[in-house]
């Protein structure tokens, strides 16, 4: 007996229905703040076995939940700290800033783009390889910067939210239901898909 073929109809409400649970969990299990890496980092494990065909389930997600949880969290006070050092010195430039002086805007562009470009990847690199915290650094920052156009478009991706927010708050409200059901998995989706391509580059997956 041949097999049954999906229309193309419930292969789209798979895919949504299964973008929708990952979604609410990954926001559910981010409240708690210092969960957030290990939630992202099951949230792409997710969305590789997707795209990758491969089973995808509520447990899947928890088992690399909690297989990731330790070196997550380590990697997200890594990055809080960065963030901080780089809060520190935009707030120490300022008055510079203010003046609408080339050199310092370009010197937070590009201390900037150093935090952003490992961030986007150190996560999706934890879900997928097994290494340790300073080795998925190394990776994150060489893949990075080896593969800057991918690298803009996934800042680019990630950061639709974070400029919704900053540039019109009203609209993000408004928009809030959409984010917090289904919003942040499809750009992480979007992403993922971006990142498999990186990743076939240095290593079978």
């Amino acid at each position: 007996m041949k097999a049954l073929s999906v229309s193309p109809l419930v292969r789209f409400l798979s895919w949504l229905g299964r973008l929708v649970m990952l979604n609410v969990i990954t926001v559910l299990l981010c409240l708690p703040v210092f969960t957030a890496g290990a939630a992202v980092t099951a949230l792409y494990k997710s969305l590789f076995d997707m795209l990758q065909n491969k089973d995808m389930n509520i447990k899947t997600y928890f088992d690399a939940f909690r297989s990731n949880f330790k070196h997550a969290v380590l990697l997200e006070l890594i990055f809080i700290a960065a963030a901080a050092l780089f809060g520190g010195y935009v707030y120490l430039l300022r008055l510079l800033l203010a003046s609408g002086s080339i050199l310092p805007w370009a010197s937070v562009v590009v201390l900037g783009l150093m935090v952003l470009f490992p961030l986007v990847y150190a996560f999706p690199l934890l879900s997928k390889f097994d290494n340790t915290v300073m080795q998925t650094l190394t990776n994150a920052l060489l893949m990075s910067t080896k593969n800057m156009k991918t690298s803009l478009i996934l800042i680019i991706y990630l950061g639709i939210p974070v400029a919704l927010y900053l540039i019109t708050p009203v609209w993000f409200i408004r928009t809030w239901p959409f984010w917090a059901v289904f919003g942040l998995a499809f750009l992480a989706w979007l992403a993922a898909k971006q990142l498999l391509q990186v990743f076939k580059k240095y290593a079978e997956i």
